[in-house]
C-alpha cells in the first residue's frame, strides 16, 4: 500500500512539472523580454502556484468537519399543521439524525426573542399572527459534540378557498345554488388569500398544483392556472379535489381540498297564468284543484344540463293517467271535458338528457277537479 502512495505521488510531481514547462515557461520567456517585469517576479509567482497546485490534494476535511457538515445538512425544522390559518397555534420540531437532540441544549427562538430553553427540548408551540405577517421561529442547537448549530423557519398565515359552479340549469329567479348532477361540467376557482410585504399577491402570479383523488392533474397546473374545468362524479360517488398553491420562490404555501357529490336532478311544476306569466313563488306539489276550464303547466327541469337543455338535448315525456301525450315539449295545457265530469287524474312527466344518459328525472301530482 505503501509503494502504491510513493508511485502516485511521483506521478503526480512529473505531471507538476509538465505543467510548468507547457503554461509557465512561455510566460517568463516573454517577462524577460519585458522591461516591466522581471525573472525573478514570475519565477516566485509560478513557484507559489505550483506549491499551491501541489499541495491541493492534501486538503481533505476531517472526520470532525465531516461530522458538523452532516449535522447542518440534516438539520430540519417541521412544523403542524404544515399550512397554518391566521392566528393558529403552531407545533416546531426540530429533528437531526447526525446528533442526538436529546442530549443537545436547545433554545427556541420566536421573531428574535427568546422564549424556550432547555436539555432535549425539540418541541416549540407558539401563535402566528394574521394574514400576511410573518413569524420566524429559530432554534439554536448546542450539541453534545461541542458544536452550535442554528437553523430558522419563516412561517406565513395564507389561507384559500376553492369555490365550485356547476354549467346546470335552475329557472329564473332561483335564489339558491345551481346544483352538480350526474356527469355535469363543473368550474373550480381556488380563491387564495397571499400576502407579500404587505401587499396582496395576484392569483395569477402563483403556482397551483391540482389532484383528483389525490392524482395530480398535471394539464391543469402550474403558473397562474386557478381554475380547472372537469365534470361531476357519476352517481353515489364521491371525489376529492384538492389544490396546493405556492409562491414562486415557495416561500409561501396553502392547501386546500373539498369533496364533490353528485345529486340527482328533479323536476317541479308551475302554473303558467296567461296574464302574470309562470308563477315562479309557488310549486305544484301532491294535489291541485282545478278552479277553471283548464290548467297551463310548465315543468322546470332543475340541475339538468344547461348547455343540454339549450341545445335541445332534453326529451320531456308527458302522462296522463300512465297514457302518453305526444307532442309536448317542457309547456302542457289540460283541459276539464266537462263541468258535469268529477274526479282526478295522475299528472306526470319524465326527462331524459339524451347526451348525458345518467341525467333523468320523474315528477307527478293529482289534479282535481270539482
Amino acid at each position: 500500500m505503501k509503494k502504491r502512495n510513493t508511485k502516485s505521488n511521483t506521478i503526480i510531481k512529473y505531471i507538476s512539472i509538465m505543467f510548468l514547462f507547457v503554461f509557465f515557461i512561455p510566460i517568463q520567456i516573454y517577462a524577460q523580454e519585458s522591461p516591466q517585469n522581471t525573472s525573478t517576479t514570475i519565477n516566485k509567482e509560478v513557484a507559489q502556484r505550483m506549491e499551491k497546485l501541489y499541495n491541493s490534494s492534501n486538503n481533505t476535511p476531517t472526520d470532525r468537519e465531516i461530522l458538523l457538515a452532516n449535522i447542518v445538512q440534516s438539520m430540519e425544522i417541521t412544523t403542524s399543521p404544515i399550512n397554518p390559518k391566521p392566528h393558529d397555534k403552531v407545533s416546531a420540531t426540530i429533528t437531526n439524525y447526525s446528533t442526538d437532540l436529546d442530549r443537545a441544549d436547545i433554545s427556541w427562538y420566536e421573531n428574535g426573542v427568546l422564549k424556550e430553553r432547555g436539555m432535549g427540548k425539540t418541541n416549540f408551540t407558539f401563535t402566528i399572527g394574521g394574514f400576511g405577517i410573518s413569524t420566524t421561529i429559530e432554534a439554536v442547537v448546542n450539541t453534545v459534540e461541542g458544536f452550535t448549530v442554528k437553523k430558522k423557519k419563516m412561517i406565513t398565515p395564507e389561507e384559500i378557498d376553492i369555490m365550485w359552479e356547476a354549467d346546470t340549469y335552475t329557472p329564473p329567479f332561483y335564489k339558491g345554488k345551481a346544483l352538480l348532477s350526474v356527469k355535469s361540467k363543473i368550474k373550480l376557482i381556488a380563491m387564495p388569500n397571499f400576502y407579500s410585504d404587505g401587499k396582496k399577491i395576484s392569483s395569477k402570479n402563483l403556482i397551483y398544483i391540482w389532484r383528483k383523488n389525490s392524482t395530480m392533474v398535471q394539464k391543469n397546473s402550474g403558473y397562474g392556472k386557478n381554475i380547472f374545468y372537469d365534470e361531476s362524479p357519476v352517481l353515489y360517488d364521491e371525489r376529492k379535489m384538492s389544490v396546493e398553491v405556492s409562491s414562486f420562490d415557495k416561500s409561501i404555501t396553502a392547501y386546500k381540498a373539498i369533496n364533490l357529490v353528485s345529486g340527482i336532478p328533479e323536476i317541479l311544476f308551475y302554473k303558467n297564468d296567461p296574464l302574470e306569466g309562470v308563477l315562479y313563488r309557488k310549486a305544484i306539489q301532491g294535489r291541485y284543484e282545478l278552479s277553471g276550464e283548464e290548467l297551463s303547466l310548465r315543468a322546470e327541469p332543475y340541475f339538468f344540463s344547461k348547455e343540454d337543455k339549450d341545445i335541445g338535448n332534453l326529451v320531456y315525456k308527458w302522462y296522463i293517467n300512465d297514457n302518453k301525450i305526444n307532442n309536448l315539449g317542457q309547456n302542457a295545457i289540460f283541459r276539464q271535458e266537462s263541468k258535469k265530469i268529477t274526479g282526478f287524474s295522475r299528472i306526470k312527466i319524465q326527462i331524459n338528457n339524451l347526451y348525458r344518459k345518467y341525467q333523468k328525472a320523474s315528477n307527478s301530482f293529482i289534479l282535481s277537479f270539482n
